[in-house]
């Protein structure tokens, strides 16, 4: 095979068609469903104009897809221009010809054209090395903790249910602790396009306003699990982050379909474990990796990330 015949360019509609059979044949996705998918992700008016889509071919046939799309983090009150990678992917039979490689190159070269911020990924353990090999880094990761509820085996029979809201509350978080992801109406609004079935739990505590996002998911179709995707907050405070979990906890219990909760939160903040100990939530050795290029002399160190934060929750 002649790579000098492989080439990288921007995604233009008329390939979109090329790229969902790529991922429907590779994941076995049926094409209909993840046409909506594809179109939700990319085409919405928060986003259309925004994400970085490349497409690598091989003499006019679609062979490799790359992304990024804006995902706006905040500090203080200010939002920062970033953007997060998903929906890599390269055709079976032409893996390992640096197609991958070639695709970041050509997305790192549009982005200097723009005023980023900068780029974060979530990937999968076997692409983290290449991420790496193109100047990503890592240095922290999502760690996963997990509390039993209930080792009630006939629960197993039922479906999931908490008494939850399905209604966000929308507040301010102008927060100058850490940097967080955005949380307006608009940005929630597309979010929820992507990826339905959030329900919440809020709380306010004199001047302390505080809100859960969770979801209900079945695993390995005989246990329920409440995950906590986020905790958004006007300030941080350890008391309400307790009478948080808390409730949670309780309700969980009384529930009587939840076998566990799952909670994710980056490594690199600390301010969450005295509670997570508290609770007696245990970390497993499964995480989450996570990798960034910053182009602004941005500090990750008080980056705080979730669960939530990645696209696919």
């Amino acid at each position: 095979m002649d790579l000098n015949t492989i080439k990288v360019v921007e995604y233009k509609a008329e390939m979109k068609e090329d790229i969902i059979n790529l991922f429907c044949n590779e994941y076995s996705y049926d094409f209909d469903n993840f046409q909506k998918k594809f179109e939700n992700l990319y085409d919405d008016n928060f986003q259309k104009n925004k994400c970085i889509r490349v497409v690598a071919l091989y003499n006019d046939e679609v062979v490799g897809f790359q992304s990024f799309f804006y995902w706006p983090y905040k500090i203080n009150n200010s939002n920062l221009e970033s953007y997060q990678s998903g929906n890599s992917i390269v055709k079976e039979n032409f893996r390992g010809l640096r197609i991958f490689s070639m695709m970041l190159d050509k997305i790192e070269n549009m982005i200097e054209q723009k005023n980023i911020d900068f780029i974060i990924g979530f990937p999968v353990e076997k692409s983290i090395g290449s991420f790496k090999r193109k100047k990503w880094i890592n240095k922290f990761n999502l760690i996963w903790y997990v509390k039993p509820i209930s080792f009630n085996p006939m629960i197993s029979f039922k479906k999931p249910f908490i008494n939850l809201s399905n209604e966000k509350q929308f507040f301010d978080l102008e927060n100058k602790e850490f940097i967080i992801l955005e949380n307006s109406r608009v940005f929630e609004k597309y979010r929820i396009n992507l990826n339905k079935g959030n329900i919440y739990f809020s709380l306010q505590k004199n001047n302390i306003k505080l809100e859960l996002c969770c979801k209900l998911k079945k695993r390995r179709k005989i246990l329920n699990e409440l995950i906590i995707g986020n905790i958004q907050f006007n300030e941080f405070s350890e008391e309400a982050i307790n009478e948080a979990f808390i409730k949670i906890i309780e309700i969980a219990k009384k529930s009587n379909s939840i076998h566990f909760i799952s909670f994710a939160v980056s490594e690199n903040i600390k301010v969450f474990k005295p509670v997570l100990l508290k609770f007696k939530f245990k970390s497993m050795k499964k995480k989450i990796f996570f990798i960034f290029k910053n182009f602004n002399n941005i500090s990750f160190d008080n980056l705080l990330l979730f669960r939530a934060d990645i696209d696919t929750w």
